[in-house]
């Protein structure tokens, strides 16, 4: 839903298939282009990660999200590298409220790349949940971090540029490469409560792309949720010098 000067304006969120990518990425080019101008967010389906392999990587952040706060803590939260738990009460000072709880890690778990003292940290996991943990998210963000490629090259062809020039800064095997994945927790409403507050401010990462998983039922902006399969919610947002 956007916003003019006379009140709220409602706009459709496109469900885009990117299925038969190789053949058909100019077309999804055009469709990714007017979705991210037009409406600035959309749904993209035909992605390839399997229904069972996302409700496999959900229970695993919920298994995350269960352990013992002393535990979560040796985790906390980064800012210079955005990796880490934060809790409910860390969020208020975000959101007002308690109703959100984050914990995210990269490649190398919450370790990786430190921006500030320019040098590799090394690797950093959860022993509680072990290997077979670990190697899970690790498998789960090389197949998103596919998805991803495939919605920026077809966006460099939309906007007339060569097809692999967003992709150098996103190479998931170098040290330096600061994506994550995360995961996202929404606490009941308590009872009684007459207006849903907001679980997360009005916001747009700069330089990012955003490839959200919804499970049917939960936070939604569409009716696509109610699809047997998954959509992916994806927000693009580029510095204005890529183009």
């Amino acid at each position: 839903m956007a916003s003019s000067g006379q009140g709220p304006v409602t706009k459709d969120v496109l469900i885009i298939d990117i299925s038969d990518f190789e053949n058909r990425k100019h077309e999804i080019g055009r469709q990714l282009y007017h979705a991210s101008h037009n409406v600035g967010f959309f749904y993209i389906k035909g992605h390839g990660v399997p229904n069972h392999e996302i409700d496999t990587i959900f229970e695993a952040g919920e298994r995350f999200l269960d352990l013992p706060t002393e535990v979560k803590e040796k985790h906390v939260w980064i800012p210079d590298r955005y990796l880490g738990w934060r809790s409910q009460s860390n969020l208020e000072s975000v959101t007002g409220n308690k109703l959100w709880e984050w914990v995210s890690f990269g490649k190398y778990g919450t370790g990786g790349y430190d921006v500030r003292q320019q040098k590799f940290l090394g690797s950093r996991w959860p022993e509680q949940l072990g290997d077979s943990w670990k190697q899970q998210s690790l498998d789960f963000q090389a197949k998103t971090h596919e998805v991803a490629l495939k919605i920026l090259r077809a966006m460099a062809l939309s906007l007339g540029r060569d097809e692999y020039e967003f992709i150098e800064p996103f190479d998931i095997e170098s040290e330096e490469n600061p994506s994550f994945m995360a995961w996202n927790w929404y606490p009941p409403v308590p009872e009684g409560t007459s207006k849903l507050p907001p679980r997360l401010h009005a916001h747009a990462d700069m330089d990012v792309i955003t490839l959200l998983y919804q499970r049917t039922g939960e936070v939604c902006v569409t009716s696509a949720c109610k699809a047997v399969d998954y959509h992916i919610m994806v927000q693009l947002v580029c510095h204005c010098s890529y183009y």
